[in-house]
C-alpha cells in the first residue's frame, strides 16, 4: 500500500508540471502590447468620450441619424484623420483656435503641452492605408520608392475592319 501510494506522489510530482496553467487554475501570461504614447493621451483626454477611432479598436463603427433635419451630427471617427490635417493645424483646433465650417472643437484640450504634442503627433500619424501622402515631403527616400508604376495598359480595341468599297466603274465616275 505504501508502494502504491509513493508511486502515485512520484507520478503527480511528474505529471504536474506539464499540465496547462488554465487547469492549474492559474492565470496564463498575457502578451503585452505595445500602446502608443499618443493613444494613452487619447483615452487618457477622454477624447473618446465624443470620437471613435475604429482602425485601432477604439469604439465602434457608427452610422449618422437618417433624420437629415437633425443639426446634431455626430463626432467623426478619427481613424485616418492624419490624411487630411497637418500637425499645427490639429494643435490650434484642440485649443480652440481654428476652425472646421466656422465651428470650433466642443472642449478646448486643458492638459500639457508636451502631452498635446504626444496626442497630435499619433492624430496625424493615423493615415487611410495607401495615402501617398504618408512620406514627409522633405524625408529622403530611395530612389525606386516613388517611381509612380505604369498603369495596366487596358487591351487595345479592335479596329472594326474596312469594308472593301468597289472601285467606281467607268460609268459611275461620269
Amino acid at each position: 500500500m505504501k508502494k502504491l501510494l509513493l508511486l502515485s506522489l512520484v507520478a503527480a510530482l511528474l505529471i504536474l508540471p506539464l499540465l496547462p496553467a488554465s487547469v492549474l487554475g492559474e492565470e496564463a501570461e498575457k502578451e503585452e502590447v505595445a500602446v502608443p504614447e499618443g493613444q494613452t493621451a487619447f483615452l487618457k483626454s477622454k477624447c473618446n468620450l465624443c470620437h471613435t477611432v475604429v482602425a485601432v479598436g477604439i469604439g465602434e463603427p457608427r452610422e449618422e441619424p437618417e433624420d437629415e433635419d437633425d443639426d446634431v451630427a455626430l463626432p467623426p471617427d478619427l481613424s485616418f484623420v492624419g490624411s487630411s490635417r497637418e500637425a499645427e493645424w490639429t494643435t490650434l483646433y484642440l485649443q480652440k483656435k481654428e476652425t472646421i465650417d466656422g465651428n470650433k472643437h466642443k472642449k478646448r484640450y486643458k492638459g500639457k503641452d508636451e502631452d498635446l504634442a504626444v496626442l497630435v503627433d499619433w492624430l496625424v500619424s493615423l493615415k487611410a492605408p495607401g495615402d501617398t501622402l504618408a512620406v514627409e515631403p522633405d524625408a529622403e527616400v530611395p530612389g525606386d520608392t516613388l517611381a509612380v508604376e505604369p498603369e495596366a495598359e487596358a487591351p487595345e480595341a479592335e479596329a472594326p475592319e474596312a469594308e472593301a468599297t468597289p472601285a467606281p466603274t467607268p460609268q459611275e465616275g461620269k
